[in-house]
């Protein structure tokens, strides 16, 4: 079963990389909220919640934006 959140970009941060990579970027997600319908729906579902995803890139993800995050089980674990 695939479960799908939503999140809105709040921060992105450059800084020193790691493992071979000069510089990385910090990209933090916070649940959405809003007035929105689909906002209101994903509110309900999904109540309070972060991410932090690490990456090489620095345009993967724009502050303000809201994005999709599917969770899908791996090797048919469903």
């Amino acid at each position: 079963m695939v479960r799908r959140c939503k999140f809105t970009c709040e921060t992105v941060t450059k800084r020193k990389g790691w493992n071979g990579y000069p510089i990385c970027y910090d990209y933090e997600f916070r649940t959405v909220t809003g007035d929105s319908e689909e906002n209101k729906a994903f509110w309900a579902a999904t109540p309070g919640g972060s991410l932090k995803v690490t990456g090489t890139q620095g345009d993967w993800f724009e502050v303000g934006k809201d994005y999709y995050l599917d969770i899908i089980p791996v090797n048919g674990n469903e």
